[in-house]
């Protein structure tokens, strides 16, 4: 992987994990408790996507092929 790619990559985990952890990645601020960025919902998909973009950067993704981390996600997506 390019180098700029692997440096993009590694600025969006840095900004998607801030947002999970209920932190605005702009300000520094914590984001407002009524935010969707709050939701259990929303913040698993950020942790994942985050463990997503890991695995491309280490090489663990090719081919369409992801090692799939080993989370619970159990309610995922739903209600």
């Amino acid at each position: 992987m390019m180098s700029d790619d692997s440096e993009r990559i590694e600025k969006s985990i840095v900004i998607l994990q801030k947002i999970a952890k209920g932190i605005n990645p702009v300000t520094g601020e914590p984001i407002n408790d009524e935010s969707f960025l709050n939701d259990p919902r929303i913040i698993r998909c950020f942790f994942f996507v985050t463990e997503i973009l890991k695995n491309v950067t280490n090489g663990s993704y090719s081919n369409n092929k992801v090692r799939m981390p080993q989370r619970d996600y159990t309610g995922y997506g739903k209600p």
